[in-house]
């Protein structure tokens, strides 16, 4: 019979020889070789894949660019007004709008004696029924909705902005533009807002404010001549008033500078009557004998009020005071005209722009030197040229580069390079850069 578990053989133990052993780390090199292969011919193939549609050069398009040249200094301005009235203690109520030419004995308010406590709180709630009322005016649809959207976030960071500068008289102008956008959006999202019935309420407020300013009928202000009225004055008429400017020295210019600056005047809340609507600046200018050279009396220059939204004024340069050892020459700038919505703070930060250049702005760092010529290089299709460039300016960072070919007639001459054009593609960036280099 054959036992059920039948015993297994066991096999003889024999060792391998060296030739077994060499031939299996063979085997196992060539495996790890083959897999380190195929691993570069994969990254191989990867690197050119990827970069077979990657350019070797960065480039950029040509553009016109205009840059200006400015003097900056805080001015002094200077009008032809006088005061209504040098009482400090009452409340007037205005009985035309701001800015209207009246002429001479032309009712101009109701004047309350004994209402300057309450002068502030009138003048907030009159800013509200006025942007109330702009906000009526402007009769939103719902399409605008976007728009205005936008239009209030653009305005509430011109706010932070102004705000981060310290720019008091701008932040207060700003903040009545955005009290317009918020009441004609509530309006427009908030179905139990009435513009209508804010104004009435506000209207009725201000009514009952006037009711509580005793017994005594208000004095009615008149016009003593004819000009323009504005029921708010900041109590510089005198110190500011333009016949100062005939025989004022660079001295007493930074005197009244001063003044402005460290001194609170009282406001007289009749407000102001402008005479004559031309008005003036004086700048003082800290620049060179060989700079004022530059400057022509006479000549109407570009002035840019940053603290009025960036508003640009075309001004005429009257003349200039001679300064001394202490104190800077001054310029003065006269205009006619008056920008709506523009503040007539005293002293204001200015930029009177004394030049102004046009041309392309390059790079510094995309321009070279090729056969004595100073240059750029441009790519048209796949092909690489040089193209040649005459500086204006030097900007730090970028050339102001001229717009036409130098050369007469606009033609280049026979064996030199072309000029630059508009909306040349220029390298900006890149390697092995020559002219006429072929880009696969």
């Amino acid at each position: 019979m054959r036992p059920l578990f039948p015993m297994r053989r066991r096999r003889e133990y024999r060792p391998r020889s060296d030739d077994t052993r060499s031939v299996r780390f063979r085997t196992y090199l060539v495996r790890i070789s083959s897999a380190l292969l195929a691993l570069l011919l994969i990254f191989f193939c990867f690197y050119h894949l990827t970069t077979l549609h990657r350019s070797e050069v960065q480039t950029m398009l040509v553009t016109k660019d205009t840059v200006e040249k400015t003097l900056v200094g805080d001015a002094v301005l200077f009008r032809t007004e006088s005061a209504v009235t040098d009482d400090e203690n009452g409340l007037c109520v205005p009985a035309v709008p701001s800015g209207t030419h009246v002429g001479k004995g032309t009712a101009l308010g109701a004047y309350y004696t004994d209402g300057a406590e309450y002068r502030a709180v009138y003048r907030s709630l009159t800013e509200q029924i006025d942007a109330l009322t702009a906000a009526k005016n402007e009769k939103d649809a719902p399409a605008d909705l976007k728009e205005l959207r936008q239009t209030l976030l653009s305005t509430t960071y011109g706010m932070i902005d102004t705000l981060s500068r310290g720019d008091a008289a701008a932040s207060h102008r700003i903040a009545e533009e955005l009290r317009v956008l918020y009441s004609r959006l509530q309006a427009l999202t908030d179905a139990e807002f009435s513009l209508d019935t804010e104004i009435a309420a506000l209207n009725a407020e201000r009514d009952r404010l006037l009711g509580t300013l005793g017994t005594d009928a208000p004095v009615t202000v008149t016009s003593a001549e004819s000009g323009h009225y504005y029921p708010y004055a900041d109590g510089y008429a005198a110190l500011c008033h333009a016949s100062r400017l005939e025989t004022a020295t660079a001295k007493e210019l930074a005197s009244i500078a001063e003044t402005l600056r460290t001194t609170e005047a009282p406001v007289l809340s009749a407000g102001t009557l402008v005479t004559d609507p031309e008005w003036f600046l004086a700048l003082p200018i800290t620049i060179s004998a060989e700079e004022v050279a530059t400057l022509s009396f006479g000549t109407t220059y570009t002035v840019i009020f940053p603290e009025n939204d960036g508003t640009r004024i075309p001004m005429t340069l009257e003349r200039m005071i001679e300064g001394d050892e202490e104190h800077d020459a001054v310029l003065v700038f006269s205009t006619l005209r008056v920008p709506p919505s523009f503040s007539f703070e005293r002293l204001q930060t200015v930029r009177v722009v004394t030049e102004t250049h046009s041309g392309f702005s390059i790079p510094c760092g995309a321009v070279h030197t090729l056969d004595g010529n100073t240059g750029v290089y441009v790519l048209e299709g796949s092909i690489m040229y040089f193209r040649r460039v005459e500086i204006l300016l030097d900007l730090g960072t970028r050339y102001l580069v001229k717009t036409t070919d130098p050369t007469p007639g606009g033609e280049f001459i026979e064996n030199t390079y072309r000029y630059v054009a508009l909306y040349d593609a220029i390298v900006v960036s890149g390697t092995k850069l020559f002219h006429g280099r072929v880009l696969s």
